[in-house]
């Protein structure tokens, strides 16, 4: 596909270069590298499904992990909320907090005084971002 000028010379060059990590990630005593890598321990955790927004701080202050660890779990999220349009989220949590926390679910869903719900304008408004 490439010599048909279809494909870029770097796509063409993806595949073998991420074959020739895999082998030598695999291989590291072999290529003299397994004092170097270092394997990142695996975060054992388990899904947590909010039927609204909550807030990180909250999850973190109920659960008894620390917020930093509950952003850990959970690169995706931008803020310190849950995405308000989404119902049903799927929230990673330690596996060994996870039971507190179905225990305590009423402790998640507390509302925000504010006309906006669960303090997504304070956030906001924290941030220098006026809402109307």
């Amino acid at each position: 596909m490439q010599e048909q000028g279809r494909l870029r010379e770097e796509t063409s060059e993806y595949v073998p270069r991420f074959i020739a990590l895999m082998v030598i990630y695999k291989n590291q005593r072999l290529f003299g590298i397994a004092d170097e890598v270092k394997i990142p321990k695996k975060n054992k955790a388990g899904y947590l499904i909010v039927k609204q927004p909550v807030n990180l701080r909250t999850v973190a202050r109920v659960s008894g992990a620390s917020l930093q660890h509950i952003q850990d779990l959970n690169p995706e999220l931008n803020h310190t909320i849950t995405p308000p349009a989404i119902r049903n989220y799927r929230l990673r949590v330690p596996s060994a907090k996870k039971l507190t926390l179905e225990k305590q679910m009423r402790k998640l869903y507390v509302k925000s005084p504010s006309p906006t719900p669960y303090n997504i304008k304070e956030e906001s408004e924290k941030r220098g971002v006026k809402n109307k």
